[in-house]
């Protein structure tokens, strides 16, 4: 429609059965989505990779609640692995916290960087999770769901809707 405004307002001297002609054949074209990095792509694949990331988010962001609950409420299998991998008591209550408060940021939109920030914690906390169980002797197979959950947030990473990555903006002299 943008365009076919512009085609509209650009040229005075047409004559109104033309312009009525531009404007049809403006609105009869598809509209293709541009992506960030300006290509087009179809809307069926727009809306399949929509699609894709609210079922890879949900389901992340499920799993990050049911942690997050069980965090919170300081469940015993949660108490005992703390323990197990030498922590305080007050840390599985926090994680908690934070976990819940991720999720909640993945899933509301528009909310750019805070779902930046909510991903980094997360990378961080499987990160931690990870060097914690092979540092107490822990085998590989205690750290097989954390891969799981890794691959699943890099997949909502990547299929989120905003796609590009932030730009760096320069500094003011």
């Amino acid at each position: 429609m943008i365009r076919a405004l512009t085609i509209v307002g650009s040229n005075s001297s047409r004559s109104i059965h033309s312009q009525l002609t531009a404007l049809r054949a403006a609105a009869s074209c598809p509209n293709p989505i541009t992506t960030p990095n300006n290509t087009t792509e179809p809307e069926n694949t727009m809306n399949s990779k929509n699609t894709a990331y609210w079922a890879i988010t949900g389901l992340f962001a499920l799993a990050m609640v049911g942690g997050g609950v069980a965090d919170l409420t300081q469940a015993p299998p949660i108490a005992e692995t703390m323990a197990h991998l030498g922590y305080p008591t007050y840390v599985a209550p926090l994680l908690g916290v934070l976990k819940l408060s991720g999720a909640v940021a993945l899933l509301v939109p528009r909310l750019g960087r805070l779902k930046e920030w909510a991903y980094a914690g997360f990378a961080f906390d499987f990160l931690g999770a990870t060097v914690s169980h092979l540092a107490v002797g822990d085998g590989v197979a205690t750290i097989v769901p954390l891969i799981v959950l890794s691959g699943l947030l890099t997949g909502s990473y990547l299929l989120r809707s905003d796609g590009a990555l932030p730009v760096a903006r320069p500094l003011a002299a």
